[in-house]
């Protein structure tokens, strides 16, 4: 008698609410679909991922009945995985402890270790598996709730999206050299740059933001707000701008490559800054280990650049996108990761661009409903054993 391998799936937060809802409908036929899907997923050893994102979706819907089925359908589940928490706490883990687990492995790995192994390895490190009641982080979902209601989490996501998506940076392509003059600007020239520079950014949220985004001025405003006042910090430095603006980020001039330009920067310094949170989850400072790590990005990374890369293509931006790629971040470590159309197109026409792509995301799947769910796993299943 042998012994089934569990397989582990995370699936779209929207396709989960909508199943939830199934599963404690007043119509009798919704709910008996919903116990027969969920009854022949668990019958092929199927387990569901969670991830703070998918947790952070399901409780912050507006009507509290409705995030408490959806919370009533996790916890009713027989068992679960969720993604484990750096810190060593049980609770649910997110995108930045995805990839302190990737960057646990590759520190440890050994340097003939190949690709198989480093994803297996990752997997074991990032997953939890036991009963829904053994996560603290499901037993507190009403306070957490309440929690990201009042900090406006749902606002403040639609607003980074919307950032991300609508700006235009004219100036990525310029060489970061040009600011090798020391910086210095009249408040009268400074207000004019910040003037200009609040204005053109509202205008590209009214255009390319999320359309649920209300105060488009003070969004536009605040940001440049953050922006101008490290302007202000560099231009007192007795270094040029060019050295005060790399030290500011933890560079010095010896760190960066001839000829770099400000976009490319800009994201060298973003992506330092990422790592630098998951490593000192890990209780580890960026300074140590950032020589291994700067001149390749690890899976997760890779698979979220390049969505963003695709997204830069869209109209306008919503507020789930953020959410939409970290779950995507899994795709590695799962053996089945069900994601929404437009995430998935993203990463279709990513695959054309990045040959590598396609070796991260073998576990992506598309579905309209959970009810597909059955046959599309089927279907997979029949093509890895053909």
């Amino acid at each position: 008698m042998s012994l089934s391998k569990p397989k582990f799936i995370a699936i779209d937060s929207s396709i989960l609410g909508k199943w939830a809802e199934d599963a404690y409908s007043q119509v009798a036929a919704r709910r008996e679909i919903a116990s027969r899907v969920l009854n022949q997923i668990l019958s092929e050893n199927w387990i569901l991922v969670i991830s703070w994102y998918h947790f952070e979706e399901l409780i912050r819907h507006p009507e509290e009945t409705i995030a408490e089925s959806r919370m009533r359908f996790i916890l009713n589940l027989p068992h679960v995985a969720w993604i484990w928490k750096a810190d060593g706490s049980n609770h649910i883990g997110s995108v930045v402890d995805v990839l302190a687990a990737e960057i646990k492995v590759y520190l440890s790995a050994e340097c003939d270790a190949t690709v198989e192994n480093l994803f297996s390895a990752t997997r074991v490190c990032l997953l939890r598996f036991g009963a829904p009641s053994d996560i603290p982080t499901l037993k507190m979902w009403r306070e957490l709730r309440q929690d990201m209601t009042a900090l406006g989490l749902g606002k403040k996501q639609q607003e980074v999206a919307s950032i991300l998506h609508a700006r235009h940076d004219v100036n990525d392509n310029a060489p970061l050299s040009v600011l090798k003059d020391k910086l210095s600007l009249s408040s009268g020239e400074e207000k004019l740059a910040y003037q200009r520079e609040v204005s053109t950014l509202k205008n590209e949220l009214v255009t390319r933001g999320d359309k649920r985004l209300l105060d488009h001025q003070a969004v536009a405003r605040d940001f440049c707000n953050d922006i101008f006042s490290n302007i202000t910090e560099i231009s007192k430095s007795s270094l040029n701008t060019y050295e005060a603006f790399a030290k500011q980020f933890g560079y010095t001039l010896k760190d960066l490559p001839e000829g770099i330009t400000l976009g490319e920067f800009r994201d060298m310094a973003a992506r330092r800054q990422q790592v630098a949170i998951s490593t000192r989850q890990l209780g580890l400072e960026i300074e140590s280990i950032w020589p291994r790590l700067k001149s390749h990005r690890l899976p997760s990374e890779e698979i979220i650049y390049e969505i963003r890369r695709s997204r830069r293509k869209a109209i306008r931006a919503s507020g789930s996108d953020l959410n939409d790629e970290y779950i995507t971040s899994l795709m590695p470590y799962l053996d089945a990761v069900v994601v929404d159309k437009r995430t998935h197109e993203y990463l279709r026409q990513a695959k054309k661009r990045n040959p590598h792509l396609p070796l991260l995301i073998t576990s992506m799947l598309k579905v309209g409903s959970y009810r597909q769910l059955p046959r599309v796993l089927s279907e997979m299943g029949n093509t890895e054993h053909n």
